[in-house]
């Protein structure tokens, strides 16, 4: 008798605000992402950087505190942000849906200097 492999679905980005390579007047204060399935509470992880350090071990993060769940909309993740100067950066992220999986990613954006 054959007996099928259950199917384990990752959590996917289905928005974010910033867009990924949204081009922006003046710096957000928070990064905002979506996903198509339920996110665990705590397991989340979100930095934000400067893009010139991708490649680099340590980085510059300006996330504030720990990101948080939307209680409302549990797919929405929310980490608040310090001040960023003009510049391309980078959001990475991992996350905890609450099938068990986790799901890493990344959106780049950049902030314009003031004309």
């Amino acid at each position: 008798m054959l007996t099928g492999t259950p199917a384990f679905a990752h959590a996917r980005l289905t928005k974010s605000d910033p867009k990924d390579k949204a081009e922006l007047k003046a710096a957000p204060k928070q990064v905002e992402i979506w996903f198509n399935e339920l996110l665990d509470e705590g397991f989340n992880y979100v930095e934000v950087f400067p893009a010139a350090e991708v490649n680099q071990k340590k980085r510059t993060n300006f996330v504030k505190d720990e990101p948080i769940v939307d209680k409302a909309d549990r797919t929405h993740l929310i980490a608040k942000l310090k001040e960023l100067p003009p510049g391309q950066y980078v959001v990475e992220y991992r996350v905890l849906s609450l099938d068990g999986h986790t799901a890493p990613g990344r959106v780049k954006f950049t902030i314009r200097p003031a004309e």
